[in-house]
């Protein structure tokens, strides 16, 4: 599969209650090892990454025991019972316009705010997005991020898992004329909200 296919996909997030074992979940089906990312310091959640394609990647999401809040944590991430596929991520380097488009399409949608995350070496990711709503558990309406001057999460890490398939299901078909006012190549499938993907992988093709 032509990864250029995914190249407006920044990461997809697998919500998990515990990070550990949303790695080895990912570990065992994938073949390949996550790596600890590190601590969203404001958001109360630390994560592990696997390269997915180029510059696009599997966040897995849990809850941070060291930093405890004591309000809802963003991504649905309180409300799983086993790793969950969330919420996705979009690139975008017109962010103000795109988050616009989100806030037209949905008021609760398209509020942007700097982020930011420690490293496991002590440094610093930045970036700005689109903020990710604590629930319903998975969101088929994408958030936006644009890492600024920040260099891309995935660079210096192996890739040997890429992205076959990534489908949406959403009862909002109302939801492709945003995807084509944000220049994102997808189609909403009618049904339940659920969003879906494969990956080619040491193990084989692999779905989530």
């Amino acid at each position: 599969m032509n990864q250029d296919k995914f190249s407006w996909l920044d990461h997809i997030v697998l919500a998990c209650p515990n990070l550990q074992e949303g790695m080895e979940y990912v570990r065992e089906k994938t073949g390949c090892d996550p790596s600890y990312g590190g601590k969203h310091l404001q958001f109360g959640t630390h994560n592990a990454l696997l390269k997915i394609g180029n510059l696009t990647y599997l966040e897995i999401l849990a809850p941070d025991p060291e930093n405890l809040k004591d309000h809802p944590l963003w991504m649905g991430v309180e409300l799983v019972e086993k790793p969950t596929i969330t919420r996705f991520a979009v690139k975008s380097s017109a962010i103000e316009n795109h988050a616009r488009s989100l806030s037209n399409f949905s008021p609760n949608h398209g509020h942007t705010q700097q982020g930011r995350r420690q490293k496991k070496n002590g440094e610093l990711l930045s970036w700005e997005l689109s903020m990710p709503l604590a629930k319903p558990i998975i969101e088929s309406i994408p958030f936006l991020i644009d890492w600024q001057d920040s260099i891309h999460p995935t660079s210096g890490m192996d890739s040997k898992c890429s992205v076959n398939t990534f489908e949406i299901f959403s009862k909002h078909e109302e939801l492709d004329t945003l995807f084509t006012e944000m220049d994102i190549p997808l189609k909403v499938n009618h049904g339940e909200e659920q969003l879906a993907f494969s990956l080619n992988s040491p193990n084989g093709l692999v779905n989530f």
